[in-house]
């Protein structure tokens, strides 16, 4: 694993755990938001699925069939509540 890999790792852990620092804005009296370092977002246009995909799945097109790489690959999102 490469330190960029690590970096995300570690950063990921501490917001999980709680060390991360939280940040309160203005009009809110919890501080429930977070800072977003710059080299874990995603650069995109107006094509957002589609940059998603290509950086979860950046050889999908030729391993779609390939469960192992599936497996390997993940992504991370909050509760999705299914709307009613």
């Amino acid at each position: 694993m490469d330190a960029k890999q690590e970096g995300f790792n570690k950063w990921l852990l501490e917001i999980e755990n709680g060390s991360f620092p939280t940040i309160c804005k203005e009009d809110e009296s919890d501080s429930t938001w977070i800072h977003i370092p710059n080299e874990y977002l995603l650069k995109c246009n107006d094509k957002y699925v589609q940059c998603i995909a290509q950086n979860t799945y950046p050889t999908f097109d030729t391993k779609h069939n390939d469960n192992a790489y599936l497996s390997e690959c993940a992504i991370l999102a909050p509760l999705i509540k299914q709307q009613m």
